[in-house]
C-alpha cells in the first residue's frame, strides 16, 4: 500500500519494526482491539516505512481526518499481510511435520 503525505510517497512495509514502534509508543503489544491501537498502529507502520518521514502523531491525526478512507484501506492492507503471514507459518509448519513424518518412517 502506497501513502501520500507531507508531499511524500511511502510504500508501507509489514515490519517487526512497526510492532517495536508501536510498543515503544503505547508500553503495550499490539491487539487491535480499539480504534486508537490501529491509529497508533497505522502511525507506527508508517514511522518504520520511512525513518526519515517527519510528521508527529498530531499531525498524523489531521492528516486521517483529511483522508478518513486511509485507515480502511489500511485494515485492508494489513489484514492482508497478516493472512499472508499466517498461510506462510501454516506451510512451514506442514513442511517440518513432513520432514518429521518421513523421517520417522526411515527407522
Amino acid at each position: 500500500m502506497k501513502v501520500e503525505i507531507n508531499n511524500k510517497e511511502i510504500e508501507l512495509k509489514y515490519t517487526f519494526r512497526a510492532y517495536m514502534i508501536f510498543e515503544q509508543i503505547t508500553d503495550h503489544s499490539f491487539m487491535g482491539n480499539n480504534l486508537s491501537d490501529f491509529i497508533t498502529f497505522f502511525y507506527s507502520v508508517l514511522m518504520a516505512s520511512d525513518r526519515e518521514l517527519a510528521i508527529d502523531f498530531d499531525n498524523f491525526i489531521e492528516w486521517l481526518d483529511d483522508n478518513p478512507d486511509k485507515l480502511n484501506e489500511f485494515t485492508e492492507w494489513m489484514i492482508a499481510n497478516t493472512k499472508k503471514q499466517s498461510e506462510l507459518s501454516n506451510s512451514k509448519k506442514e513442511v517440518k511435520e513432513e520432514k518429521k513424518e518421513s523421517g520417522s518412517k526411515k527407522k
